[in-house]
């Protein structure tokens, strides 16, 4: 089995249950303890049936519910970088079970193995993953400011793949955000633009099954806008991107996706 349930994904939080052959994680934990344990019990799960969180980066829609959540469950193993685990012990935040994981190693953690790799965010040691089981595998890279080699490298090949689409260039232009946060967000250590996944996938020799487009910004995005930046890919690789379903994760319903659904039409 592979699938991932993103719970909430966009500017005001993120949090997704991900599951590979017989066991379930958290990957980040930007919502609410309640949002994130209520969506759990719907799918039959408590907190102590997860092998632990994965953790991009210490930034707050990353990170809100998981001081209420290791209260529940302290000994829930959190797996991050030493440099987000610093920073989230400036914020107050403890971790009894944490286990570092950094760039360019892998991690056998229960029956699947994860391999982090450096994104471009400005957050002190932010990671993306790469998760493979024996159903296949999944490459996440959300919160990043530009598409470097190693996220190519890490990405490719994956049977699905989570990608960042953040923002729509001219409604970031015209939204009433500061100067200042436009200009971070459009930086090299900022977010990703709609249609810098099309350019991703045109690198690519195989595309992934499933194609999930996150973190899309509630000011400066829509859904549509995403999409319609999509349809230049795959206008241009009709065959290609004929076996490719695309999803655009939500901020306030859950989005599940599955190696196993078939393909809509």
């Amino acid at each position: 089995m592979l699938s991932i349930t993103f719970i909430g994904s966009g500017s005001d939080g993120n949090s997704a249950l991900l599951r590979v052959n017989q066991s379930s994680f958290l990957l980040d934990a930007g919502l609410s303890c309640k949002k994130i344990t209520d969506f759990l019990k719907s799918e039959g799960l408590n907190l102590e049936d997860l092998e632990g969180i994965l953790l991009t980066h210490e930034h707050s829609d990353h990170i809100k519910g998981l001081k209420t959540l290791l209260k529940k469950a302290p000994e829930l193993p959190v797996y991050a970088s030493l440099g987000t685990y610093d920073s989230l012990a400036d914020k107050g935040i403890e971790i009894e079970s944490f286990c570092c994981v950094s760039d360019e190693h892998s991690y056998r953690i229960a029956d699947f193995w994860v391999y982090p790799f450096e994104t471009p965010h400005d957050a002190a040691e932010p990671l993306g993953f790469r998760v493979e089981g024996r159903s296949g595998t999944i490459a996440v890279a959300t919160d990043l400011g530009k598409l470097t080699d190693k996220v190519f490298r890490y990405v490719e090949d994956s049977d699905m793949l989570c990608i960042e689409s953040n923002y729509d260039e001219d409604m970031l232009t015209t939204c009433d955000y500061p100067y200042w946060l436009k200009n971070r967000i459009r930086s090299s250590s900022g977010h990703l633009p709609n249609g810098e996944a099309g350019k991703l996938l045109e690198r690519m020799n195989k595309l992934p099954s499933e194609l999930i487009l996150v973190h899309v910004s509630r000011n400066s995005n829509r859904e549509d806008l995403v999409l319609d930046a999509m349809r230049d890919f795959t206008s241009e690789y009709q065959e290609a991107s004929s076996k490719m379903r695309i999803s655009v994760a939500k901020q306030d319903e859950p989005l599940p996706v599955s190696l196993n659904l078939p393909l809509s039409v």
